[in-house]
C-alpha cells in the first residue's frame, strides 16, 4: 500500500504503458495490477526503481530471487522484460517462477483476473483488462479452467504465453515461447492445458 511518486523516465518507457504523468502519486498494489493484468511497462520501470532505488539495482533482486530458484539459464536487465543486451531465459526458468507466483496467494489472485478497476493519482478510475485472451470471457480462446498468468512480447522473443489452469484439483502450468502470432500463442496454450488435463 506504499504510495510512489512517478518520475519523467517512467512516462517515456514504451511501448504498452498505463500511461503514467511525471508526479502522479500512485500506490504500489495499483501499478503491480497494472503491471500483471495489463502489461503496462511505466508501471513495472516505475515499481521497480520505488522498491529497490533504480532498476538496475531491481534486476540484481531479480538475478538473485532467480538463482535461488534454480533459474540457472535466466538473466534480468530490467524490469519490463523490453529487450537489452544480455536479458535471457528459458521455458523451463520460465515454469519455476510460475510454480512460484501461483503459491504466492496475492498474485495469485491478480493474474486470475480477466479485469480490475484502479484509481489513478487524480482519482479517475482505470479499467484494466487482461492481455491473457484464455482468460477473457468474450474471447473465441476463453478457457474456464485458466487461472492465470502472464503474456509477453519482443521481436526477437516472439510471442510468449505463461498460462496456467486447474481441473478437478489438479493445476498445471504452460509455457509458450516464440509464437509466429498471438492467435497461435492462445491455440496453441488452450490446446496443451486442456491436453494436460486430461
Amino acid at each position: 500500500n506504499k504510495v510512489t511518486t512517478v518520475t519523467a523516465a517512467e512516462t517515456k518507457v514504451e511501448p504498452h504503458k498505463l500511461f503514467l504523468k511525471e508526479g502522479e502519486k500512485l500506490p504500489l498494489r495499483a501499478l503491480l495490477h497494472a503491471m500483471l493484468i495489463e502489461s503496462c511497462n511505466d508501471a513495472a520501470h516505475c515499481m521497480a526503481r520505488s522498491c529497490a532505488g533504480s532498476n538496475t539495482a531491481f534486476a540484481t533482486w531479480m538475478n538473485r530471487r532467480a538463482a535461488q530458484l534454480g533459474m540457472t539459464n535466466s538473466r534480468f536487465i530490467n524490469a519490463s522484460g523490453l529487450p537489452a543486451d544480455g536479458q535471457f531465459s528459458t521455458a523451463r526458468d520460465m515454469s519455476r517462477l510460475a510454480r512460484v507466483v501461483l503459491a504466492n496467494p496475492t498474485l495469485r489472485n491478480i493474474i486470475g483476473r480477466h479485469e480490475m478497476t484502479i484509481t489513478r493519482g487524480d482519482g479517475r478510475v482505470k479499467k484494466l483488462e487482461t492481455t491473457n485472451y484464455l482468460l477473457r470471457p468474450n474471447s473465441t480462446y476463453y478457457l474456464p479452467v485458466c487461472t492465470g498468468m502472464k503474456t509477453g512480447y519482443t521481436n526477437a522473443a516472439g510471442k510468449c504465453l505463461v498460462s496456467s489452469a486447474t481441473h478437478r484439483g489438479r493445476t498445471v502450468i504452460c509455457v509458450l515461447l516464440g509464437a509466429k502470432n498471438s492467435a497461435m500463442a492462445w491455440k496453441e496454450s488452450k490446446a496443451l492445458l486442456q491436453w494436460a488435463l486430461t
